[in-house]
């Protein structure tokens, strides 16, 4: 419980302390995403292809790829998780 209260105040004053250091920059997205413990290392990037086939998810993937169809790569983002805690 600790952890997780530390972790709420530090990202909280995390993002206070960045919105108030450039108030004109775009605001920040913060994505998060959740799934099953079971499937984590088991994503693939053939999986684009999928996302391609449906009319209603292909805007996503265009914004996924670059023109030549490679996967665009994201600067500054990081992943933060826990383990071992059941």
């Amino acid at each position: 419980m600790k952890t997780l209260f530390w972790f709420t105040a530090f990202s909280l004053l995390w993002v206070s302390a960045t919105l108030a250091a450039d108030p004109a920059k775009r605001p920040i997205k913060v994505f998060i995403l959740a799934g099953q413990s079971n499937m984590e290392g088991h994503a693939k990037v053939e999986t684009f292809d999928y996302i391609g086939d449906d009319p209603a998810t292909k805007p996503l993937l265009e914004k996924m790829q670059d023109d030549e169809g490679n996967p665009r790569v994201c600067e500054g983002a990081w992943i933060s998780y826990l383990t071992g805690r059941g």
